[in-house]
């Protein structure tokens, strides 16, 4: 299962460099494309060595950087992260377990915060799925 991360950007160029080394050491074997919105502070050239592919766009739209990036992502499974974001370890490994499930159709990470408000637990990360219409929830 190929895994292609789409990181919509626009003037990230203060840490675009450490962001993109964070997430190629965890995403090892993962295509990365950088979308840049018009960004006039050169995040894109500071992408281009550690990304597979920096696109540029004429207008800043994160939906149209996004669906840029989707189009010229070659993986099977699309994985949408903004650089602002923490990448968990293992991520990767947490994607295709899910997916494997032919009943997921997609899904996400909580952040910690978030998660701990509503749950009172503490972890990094919280993979969540999304099943497909129709399907019944493990509860069922």
């Amino acid at each position: 299962m190929q895994i292609s991360v789409i990181v919509p950007v626009f003037n990230e160029a203060s840490s675009i460099r450490s962001f993109l080394s964070n997430l190629r050491e965890r995403t090892a074997g993962a295509e990365i494309i950088v979308v840049d919105g018009a960004s006039t502070d050169a995040t894109d050239q500071l992408a281009q060595e550690l990304c597979d592919q920096v696109i540029r766009t004429s207008e800043r739209s994160r939906a149209k950087q996004m669906n840029v990036g989707a189009d010229a992502a070659h993986g099977d499974i699309l994985w949408f992260v903004h650089a602002d974001a923490e990448v968990p370890l293992e991520s990767l490994n947490e994607i295709g377990r899910i997916m494997r499930d032919p009943e997921i159709c997609g899904g996400f990470f909580r952040n910690k915060e978030e998660y701990h408000r509503r749950n009172q637990q503490d972890r990094r990360k919280i993979p969540c799925e999304i099943r497909k219409p129709g399907s019944r929830s493990r509860s069922n």
